[in-house]
């Protein structure tokens, strides 16, 4: 019980350097903290105000359907590369033009 609950504590579970996953959110925490600060892609500062500013974009299922399309028709070689691109672009033109 007593080693359970070592395991657990703020002090082992927010440790550096433990090959384990922590388990509790301190600990979770911690190991984020860590990752932020040695990662060479975190993004700092200004750069955090503009994607917080950023709209998430929702998956378009008529684009995912025009894209599965082109793709089995790639693979079954009724379409080339450049076709089964070509289909895509048109269908997202035609999707951007039903929006506007």
């Amino acid at each position: 019980m007593e080693f359970i609950q070592l395991m657990l504590s703020d002090k082992m579970q927010s440790a550096a350097g433990l090959d384990v996953l922590p388990v509790t959110q301190s600990g979770l925490a911690a190991a984020l903290d860590r990752v932020r600060e040695t990662d060479p892609f975190t993004i700092s500062n200004d750069e955090n105000a503009l994607i917080s500013r950023l709209t998430a974009v929702l998956p378009d299922e008529v684009l995912q359907q025009a894209a599965r399309e082109a793709a089995a028709q790639l693979y079954d070689g009724t379409l080339t590369e450049s076709e089964a691109c070509d289909a895509v672009k048109n269908a997202a033109a035609l999707r951007l033009a039903e929006q506007q």
